[in-house]
């Protein structure tokens, strides 16, 4: 009997094949949109080799998807069926599949010739390297034919509107609409909504289908849709049952938190169920409009995963898929900022999970990234808008020509990453990385550290002034640790407390902003700027949060966006932001050495009763407890330091602390 060998393939193809298949499937309506950068595609054509030695005839067998042709020492086999004799012999099978991975699995007699990730593969590039050859999500399967898997779902209330019957599932959910019990000849049409007036509103809901239903008893939806509320139409048709699969990432969320705020609790698990919903293969902005991945978004994704799920393989697949293949010829999503963004993403996630492996695996792209923007800075060294780049930054209207000041300081912190990384591996071009940051940082106070009161500028050169200041520059200029304290204090008084300069109001920035202000000592106002901002969301009904709120809009304005009346996404990656703004600045957990061998914890004091919280580690947790009067900690994998105030307390793994507060002492 043939021992059954696994699935293999060149390695990271089936990611940029995941990839083209999540980013393929945005739709408005009944049209398909694209995006509209380049998405890597796989090799269409590789070659598979092992040798082996062969004690006895050995039978072989190969499946595969794709073409293929089989050579035993050199020769064609004429079948994926055939005989080893004895002896030393190199197996060697070409793979040639357009529309899918090329991809084998050799079954066999003989374990030692069955597929596995002892084979090698080359795709033209060279040398033979190791194959691909893994599980997904804790299974082994042809990675042409991997999806998520689905959990049933039914929904809470129904009532009869708009000539058909409308659905509640009672809260926001992602996955495929199936009808059971179908009798009759006509259609069954579709109005989804995340909120109940998209869905009643045949006209102007984002997303619809229709399907034309002849003898079938059971239908379900071709594609994964975003919603709460369904309005189902039939005509000259009946249905006995309709439930839902939802569609999940399955992934185990590992954070807690509770305090005596009983609005903040609602807002913890409400980010959770946000970030359960835009983690799918990869991090998603939204689920309902994009269903894309922005480098941008998944910098913040990223963070927002470290204090909960915690999973390590979702934020490989994003950055994989992010970087692209090699020859890189445009920035990441045509954002300029967006490739410093992947970058310190890289940065970040060696920083929490001390993978170097993957760091080893992504480096040569890293610097061929940066190689890309090098070639194109102007005398000065700094980054400026050219034509077909797009400088986000924010939405917010602001000057985008010359060269920003925030530009710089993201490209400066990324080269100074990846010189670090770099140097870690050993890889020769850290040395001119992190000498080139080190310039770039002495040319930014140069040129950009001008203004007499709030410090940086916000550009030079096209409609910038130097009386022109944006939050931009000094919120990463605080994030990234490159003042001194007393350049510190100046920006926060003068530029992130100053309401005369123009104020952050898109929650994308607002995550950067919130941060910076619990770096410099504002705890209480972010915690009070929690309340009324997401909790304002929950007041109006939210079950996930939303890709903006404006507390003075009223009814469906809630829902505009884009010139669209339904076009805002109201479950929104970046809306999970208080998911780091409670684990890393309330609690004040963070990593200070790779992979949580040593942490921190500097809780920010004084702002509430007391609350509880549980930071996930690598193989481990650490947990925080304070009150008034004293702090309860304790960590049973990592060792690390507790700070308050001015005091430092060792905290040894295996052991819980309680140490009284110092309460006559203001943090």
């Amino acid at each position: 009997m043939l021992q059954e060998g696994k699935w293999i393939w060149y390695p990271d193809d089936e990611i940029f094949f995941q990839y083209k298949q999540v980013m393929t499937r945005r739709t408005y309506r009944h049209l398909r949109i694209a995006p509209y950068w380049k998405t890597d595609f796989w090799y269409d054509s590789v070659t598979f080799c092992k040798i082996a030695d062969f004690s006895q005839c050995t039978k072989v067998k190969v499946l595969a998807d794709g073409e293929i042709v089989c050579y035993l020492d050199g020769k064609y086999t004429l079948s994926d069926c055939f005989v080893i004799p004895t002896g030393r012999h190199d197996l060697t099978i070409t793979c040639y599949n357009a529309a899918k991975i090329p991809t084998i699995r050799v079954d066999s007699d003989d374990r030692e010739i069955c597929s596995d990730g002892s084979w090698q593969v080359n795709a033209c590039r060279g040398e033979f390297v190791p194959v691909a050859c893994r599980t997904f999500w804790g299974k082994r399967m042809n990675p042409n034919e991997v999806r998520l898997p689905v959990r049933e779902k039914n929904w809470i209330a129904k009532e009869t509107a708009s000539d058909g019957v409308l659905f509640d599932m009672g809260e926001e959910t992602f996955g495929f609409p199936k009808f059971e019990g179908i009798s009759g000849t006509g259609k069954i049409s579709l109005f989804y909504g995340e909120s109940k007036e998209e869905a009643l509103d045949e006209e102007n809901c984002e997303l619809t289908d229709c399907f034309t239903i002849d003898g079938e008893e059971t239908l379900r939806s071709r594609e994964a849709r975003a919603f709460r509320y369904l309005l189902v139409r039939s005509e000259e048709v009946d249905y006995q049952k309709f439930e839902m699969d939802e569609e999940y990432f399955p992934v185990e969320n590992k954070a807690k938190f509770s305090c005596s705020d009983a609005k903040l609790n609602r807002i913890f698990e409400t980010s959770l169920r946000t970030m359960e919903l835009t983690t799918r293969e990869f991090f998603l902005d939204g689920i309902k409009r994009d269903r894309w991945v922005w480098s941008g978004d998944t910098y913040q994704s990223l963070q927002l995963n470290y204090y909960s799920y915690f999973d390590h393989e979702v934020v490989r697949q994003t950055l994989t898929a992010l970087g692209g293949k090699y020859n890189v010829d445009m920035y990441i999503n045509t954002i300029m900022e967006y490739t410093f963004y992947w970058i310190l993403s890289i940065y970040d996630y060696y920083l929490y999970s001390g993978d170097l492996e993957f760091v080893r695996h992504i480096y040569g792209k890293i610097a061929e990234h940066l190689e890309f923007c090098l070639h194109r800075t102007d005398e000065n060294g700094f980054m400026v808008l050219r034509e077909g780049v797009w400088v986000f930054v924010d939405w917010a209207e602001m000057p985008k020509d010359g060269a920003l000041c925030v530009e710089q300081i993201l490209f400066c912190q990324a080269l100074k990453r990846a010189g670090e990384l770099g140097n870690i591996i050993g890889d020769k071009r850290a040395e001119a990385f992190s000498e080139q940051s080190l310039r770039l940082y002495e040319k930014i106070f140069q040129v950009f550290w001008k203004h007499p009161i709030c410090g940086f500028i916000h550009g030079v050169g096209g409609d910038n002034t130097e009386t022109t200041v944006t939050k931009y520059a000094a919120i990463f200029s605080v994030l990234f640790d490159l003042l001194t304290e007393g350049q510190k204090k100046t920006v926060s008084e003068n530029v992130l407390m100053n309401d005369k300069i123009p104020a952050i109001t898109t929650p994308y920035m607002k995550f950067y902003e919130l941060a910076a202000l619990m770096e410099t000592g504002h705890g209480d106002l972010v915690i009070e700027y929690m309340r009324r901002y997401w909790g304002g969301m929950i007041a109006e009904g939210a079950t996930t949060f939303w890709e903006a709120y404006d507390e003075r809009q009223v009814g469906t304005e809630h829902y505009e966006m884009y010139g669209r009346k339904y076009g805002k996404s109201l479950c929104h990656a970046w809306g999970a932001t208080p998911l780091v703004l409670i684990g890393k600045y309330l609690a004040g957990i963070r990593p200070i050495e790779p992979g949580y061998l040593r942490f921190e914890a500097k809780p920010f004091l004084g702002v509430l009763d007391w609350f509880e919280a549980k930071v996930p580690t690598n193989g481990g947790e650490i947990y925080l407890r304070v009150d008034r009067n004293r702090c309860t900690i304790s960590s049973n994998k990592a060792r690390g330091d507790l700070v308050l105030g001015e005091k430092k307390f060792e905290i040894v793994p295996g052991k819980t602390y309680v140490i009284p507060i110092d309460t006559t002492k203001k943090e």
